[in-house]
């Protein structure tokens, strides 16, 4: 997430044609000032919508590198300063900061400062309570006492968890944040394979850790991953209803997230093989013009426009009492890129919510700000932390550690301005006035000293405006119920508020707090099951499922799920008419015993009433899988009691669960001795008799036999295959033929064999059987293929197909047919020809006989050719193309007269038209720029293309 410079050199596979599309396409090359805004400035230059004030909390010397920062209960701001990066410390050495700053006179900025801790290393966050600060310290999460308040640490940091990985770089765990739940909630990036454990805890007691959400219990001292992908998340937050959002980089920006959730990512696999398909981005936008990311880089023309770019970092859902009722919910972001903070707006959609765009609510107007952090604190007004520096994440040789900046926005204006706030019922019920205090309780910034108040002032801070104060509010009264310190009436007192309140906020948040305290017992927890809030209810389901639930709280859940329950109820609580509900039951299966999240996984699965939902469908297959899974976990045969215990599954009433319960048997049955014959059995036996189902369940089947060629035919498999083969589902006779050919039923390729040939067949019959043919690898089909090379509707895949057979009489197939070919089928051959040393002689020999222009062959060719590996081929290569990688002398020959061609006056005169004809012939064939070209070699768009030493270099290699 943090910034400096590296330069970013892919390698190229071939690039010749790239001393001309190199000044041929538009890229942003970006230039700094020597220095960021002068710090007298720096409020002055940030523009803000009408009526927001600008001011700056802090800045350097009194902060520098401020990469997070929280307040406490007196509203004093507790910032980490992070001198280590990008040289992460390994041996726990280091001079990373904790200082407290403080506003006393209320005028916007700070006026106190003192250090906390310091000699620490690789910080990248904070966050206070329970007598103390816990902080992220890579490769360790650490409490630093404080229990008297004194701003002077007890005693060294406690190791509490350890094993982050310290290869991360800039995905370095971060984002620490209570939850309503009273967890301590964390994020982690995607290059931080972690196996994260208490100190000394071997391997196998240790749980592994890539890009997601982890958390960790105060007093239970309790570790668990939370849910699963991204990128490299760097914010969180809960909206009014206890909802969490995480901020993201390179993919969409924000997720809506959820216990057990697996969600799309950047790249690499979700740690559970069998989730399938990832959950995606709530957002319905992005904050670039699309592209690669890297075209983005300094945020001009349509990427300011949308939104400034790829890079987001902190995550603020807007609950404090300053602002216009209109920001109440909204998600607040910076945005790297676009130096500037983004804002969106979420709705209900579904089960979740969709994120959508508003206007930008702050711009830096400065290059060098990079936000990292922002919150909205005790005042109501929100506050930025800016980095300060040039480049970003992927530059990260050195960091200018000399300067930082905290800024604070406040609502000056008429706060009656603006429209509704959507999906808040708190700004027009329970305006709720400022609590009154003794004298001398109130604190820094507009804040109360909440360590002073009592009880039952705390509990009335539950319906205040300002969430800030509800979230500390409720922390302190669970620190005093974890130290036995809470009065008796607390409970009572919270009890009242959930039971009369009708403000649907209000009431969850005296039920959060009751659950913080531990006094959310059967009563309560049935109640929030028969509200007729669903938030409500959804809350009921997760904290009676939370661990360590008890028998009672557990058996509330389970007899809330049967058919019994009174009409008093609002109904089995698995067929509750809100998906949101459904949502949060899906998340609980994950967390209830084994039997338990079986039966309320299949209730689930056995009703397809929100069938089309984005995340629904989703979360119910990964309770399926979960609670199969840990159903069989530690049986003497786990494999096959998952193929058992999933027997219900492939008849779910929904396709995508029917679907991957059939792709989780294939695969499964692997692993263990006599299961194959009994899952396909079973399974091609529903499609069989269910012909409904068949299409989901075959389609299972085939996605887990992905790349498989030979498999022993079923029992019954004529029969089978008769019944699927006569389906009125297109895709379900596809499938039939599909699974004929992996299990070689020769009626069903000699079939296929003469629909291929047939001329009358349809056109997309014809190349199903040429597809399954060849992935079968059918032998003598080559001169079948051959022939088709006369096949204006089949040839190219014809060229293509003939590189899966070793047969010399094809190449001189394809030669004498080449002149003929298109522009595309040119390419199709060559890389055939490519492909296998018998073809790539031929393909020598033709242009050794000026059979084929040598224009017509790109350069790539030749490289492919050479990665053959073949001494005969190689001498060939040699003697008809050249060295394809000349000597070192002679490429810095090159490219000194290289250099001299591509002068500013040729470069400024070169035809844009003819290098992208030149780029598209030479190098689209292997190379992606701008969303065109080939996968096969590395991506070109974000590469230095306007650096002509960075061309030369890697084109004459």
């Amino acid at each position: 997430m943090i910034t400096r410079r590296r330069s970013f050199r892919p390698t190229l596979w071939f690039a010749a044609a790239l001393l001309f599309p190199a000044v041929s396409f538009a890229q942003t090359t970006l230039t700094y000032p020597p220095a960021p805004v002068a710090i007298d400035q720096v409020a002055a230059k940030m523009t803000a919508p009408d009526g927001f004030q600008v001011t700056l909390f802090a800045g350097e010397p009194d902060v520098v590198q401020p990469i997070a920062f929280t307040f406490d209960d007196r509203g004093r701001m507790w910032v980490a300063e992070c001198l280590s990066y990008p040289k992460w410390s390994k041996d726990g050495t280091g001079r990373d900061r904790i200082i407290i700053l403080e506003d006393t006179d209320g005028d916007g900025r700070h006026d106190k400062r003192k250090v906390f801790a310091d000699n620490l290393s690789n910080l990248s966050s904070l966050e206070f309570g329970f007598g103390g600060v816990f902080i992220c310290s890579l490769p360790r999460f650490m409490f630093i006492p404080d229990r008297n308040g004194d701003d002077v640490p007890d005693g060294p940091p406690e190791t509490l968890l350890d094993g982050w990985d310290e290869n991360c770089r800039h995905n370095v765990f971060n984002g620490l944040a209570w939850g309503p739940d009273g967890w301590l909630y964390g994020l982690n990036g995607i290059l931080s394979r972690s196996l994260v454990g208490p100190p000394g805890a071997p391997k196998e007691q240790r749980k592994y850790l890539d890009c997601g959400v982890w958390r960790y219990h105060p007093t239970r001292r309790e570790f668990e991953p939370y849910a699963s992908g991204t990128t490299n998340p760097w914010g969180m937050d809960w909206d009014d209803y206890g909802e969490m959002f995480i901020t993201n980089c390179v993919i969409k920006h924000l997720f809506h997230v959820i216990p057990g959730g697996h969600y799309e990512r950047m790249f690499g696999a979700d740690p559970n093989p069998h989730v399938y398909s990832l959950m995606p981005s709530c957002a319905d936008h992005i904050h670039w013009a699309g592209g690669h990311w890297t075209d983005s880089r300094g945020a001009t023309g349509a990427h300011s426009d949308a939104g400034g770019g790829h890079a987001h970092s902190g995550c603020s859902v807007y609950l404090g009492d300053n602002f216009p009722p209109q920001y109440r919910n909204n998600v607040f972001a910076c945005n790297i890129h676009g130096n500037r903070v983004n804002r969106d707006r979420l709705e209900r959609h579904g089960s979740g919510y969709v994120a959508k765009h508003e206007k930008d609510f702050l711009f830096a107007n400065d290059p060098w700000h990079r936000g990292l952090v922002v919150k909205y604190g005790p005042d109501g007004a929100m506050y930025v932390a800016d980095w300060c520096d040039t480049g970003e994440c992927h530059n990260y040789d050195v960091a200018d550690v000399t300067n930082g900046r905290i800024v604070k926005v406040k609502y000056l204006g008429d706060r009656r301005a603006g429209g509704a706030s959507p999906r808040s019922d708190d700004t027009t019920q329970n305006p709720s006035p400022p609590t009154p205090l003794p004298q001398g309780k109130r604190g820094a910034n507009g804040a109360f000293d909440l360590t002073k108040l009592s009880d039952a002032e705390l509990v009335k801070l539950q319906l205040h405006k300002n969430d800030w104060r509800v979230r500390h509010a409720r922390r302190v009264l669970q620190e005093r119920a974890a130290a036995k310190k809470l009065s008796p009436e607390t409970a009572d007192q919270l009890r009242t508020i959930f039971a009369e309140q009708q403000v649907v906020t209000r009431k969850l948040r005296a039920l959060w707090a009751l659950h913080a305290i531990g006094a959310a017992g059967e009563t309560e927890l049935l109640a929030a099951l028969r509200d007729k809030a669903e938030e409500v209810r959804g809350w009921g389901v997760t904290l009676a499922c939370e661990r360590p639930a008890s028998v009672v709280t557990r058996d509330i859940v389970v007899s809330y799920l049967s058919d019994k329950v009174s009409d008093e109820l609002h109904g089995p609580i698995a067929t509750d008419q809100s998906p949101h509900v459904r949502l949060k039951l899906a998340a609980a299966a994950q967390r209830l015993d084994d039997g338990e999240g079986h039966s309320l996984a299949a209730a689930l699965a056995s009703s397809d009433d929100f069938i089309d939902d984005e995340q629904l469908p989703l979360a119910i297959w990964y309770a399926t899988e979960s609670s199969h899974r840990r159903r069989v976990a530690g049986t003497e045969q786990p494999v096959v009691g998952i193929v058992d215990a999933m027997t219900t599954a492939p008849l779910s009433a929904l396709p995508l669960v029917r679907k991957y319960a059939a792709r989780h048997w294939v695969l499964t049955m692997n692993q263990a001795p006599n299961t194959p014959e009994k899952v396909f059995d079973m399974l091609l036996g529903y499609a069989r008799r269910r012909p409904a189902k068949a299409e989901d369940i075959a389609a299972g089947i085939l996605e887990a036999l992905r790349g498989t060629r030979d498999l022993a035919t079923p029992k019954d498999w004529a029969v089978t295959y008769a019944a699927l083969n006569g389906s009125p589902s297109p895709a379900v006779r596809s499938a039939a033929k599909r699974l004929a050919v992996l299990f070689s039923d020769d009626a069903v390729i000699a079939e296929l064999q003469k629909t291929l040939v047939d001329g009358a067949a349809q056109q997309e019959e014809r190349r199903e059987a040429l597809e399954l043919l060849v992935g079968k690898r059918v032998k003598g089909l080559p001169p079948t293929l051959v022939a088709l090379l006369d096949d204006a509707a089949l040839r190219g895949e014809s060229l293509r197909a003939l590189a899966s057979y070793d047969d010399a009489a094809s190449a001189e197939a394809i030669l004498s047919r080449f002149a003929k070919f298109t522009d595309a089928e040119k390419t199709d051959a060559l890389q055939t020809l490519a492909s296998r040393p018998a073809y790539a002689l031929a393909l020598l020999a033709a242009v050794e006989a000026k059979r084929l222009d040598t224009r017509d062959v790109p350069s790539g060719i030749a490289v492919q050719i050479a990665g053959l590996k073949n001494k005969q081929v190689a001498e060939r290569l040699a003697k008809v193309w050249g060295a394809v990688r000349p000597t070192s002398a002679a490429r810095k020959e090159q490219a000194a007269r290289l250099k001299g061609v591509l002068s500013s006056a040729s470069v400024a005169s070169a035809d844009a038209a003819k290098g992208r004809v030149l780029f598209t012939k030479s190098c689209a064939a292997c190379h992606k720029l701008f969303g065109e070209g080939g996968a096969i070699g590395p991506e070109l768009t974000g590469s230095q293309r306007a650096n002509v030493d960075y061309i030369l270099e890697n084109v004459l290699d």
